[in-house]
């Protein structure tokens, strides 16, 4: 299919998406109704919503393409970088609700190791950490790895609808806390970039984080949330024969 072609329908299924989603919230129904925020972050125009603890973070060149989130841990403690309130939403439901239909609800990323802090250079593998009630659930890929100096790798992390589908092919989601899978992932309050390795200081980049939904495998432009989608800046399609569980 011609991309022109598949840019069209990208956005007349994610325009008809979101119409939905807008009448159904009017009536309190769940799922797409509680407005999870379908879309990417690509840096383009800074990055807003991010901040960080033990490390600082800034928006750099390099990116795939353009700017790209650069995360630098600073000596002495654990170090993150971490994003709150545009995230927030329960994924649960829309992903159970992907996963009946026999497609996923993903959340992807690209990511570059600079410097691990070792002099080793790995592999390591990219891990993204979702925030909830009472705890966090990390998903650490099995899929790809980054060493230090290398190229960028695209990660790729199914969202779960139970507790039987937290280890897929792609990798292994892990909940810490109290809270447990429900709490979570019904009501996620946030997301993390772990990057400690290690004693030492790592650099990492960041580009392209994006919620995508299952209806048309679209996501929204970068740094955009809930508009047309724009395909040329999408990750690899991955909604067909990568479940778990």
């Amino acid at each position: 299919m011609a991309m022109a072609n598949v840019q069209r329908m990208c956005g007349v299924l994610g325009w008809a998406a979101r119409v939905v989603g807008g009448v159904l919230g009017a009536v309190g129904v769940a799922g797409v109704a509680q407005g999870q925020p379908f879309g990417c972050q690509g840096f383009e125009s800074g990055a807003p919503g991010w901040t960080a603890t033990g490390s600082s973070i800034s928006v750099v060149g390099g990116g795939l393409p353009g700017n790209a989130l650069r995360v630098e841990d600073n000596p002495g403690g654990p170090s993150l970088a971490y994003s709150n309130s545009q995230w927030n939403g329960n994924w649960a439901s829309r992903a159970c609700a992907c996963r009946a239909s026999g497609r996923l609800m993903t959340l992807e990323f690209d990511v570059r190791l600079l410097d691990d802090g070792l002099g080793t250079t790995g592999p390591y593998a990219p891990r993204i950490t979702v925030v909830g009630p009472g705890g966090t659930a990390t998903f650490t890929s099995s899929m790809v790895t980054v060493t230090e100096g290398g190229g960028w790798a695209h990660v790729v992390a199914p969202i779960p609808c139970n507790q039987s589908q937290l280890v897929s092919n792609w990798g292994t989601w892990t909940i810490t806390g109290s809270g447990g899978f429900t709490a979570i992932f019904s009501n996620v309050t946030g997301l993390q970039l772990p990057m400690e390795l290690g004693a030492g200081s790592e650099i990492w980049l960041f580009d392209n984080i994006c919620l995508k939904d299952c209806d048309s495998g679209c996501a929204a432009p970068v740094d955009g949330f809930f508009g047309p989608e724009d395909t040329s800046r999408q990750g690899p399609n991955v909604f067909a024969g990568a479940r778990g569980g």
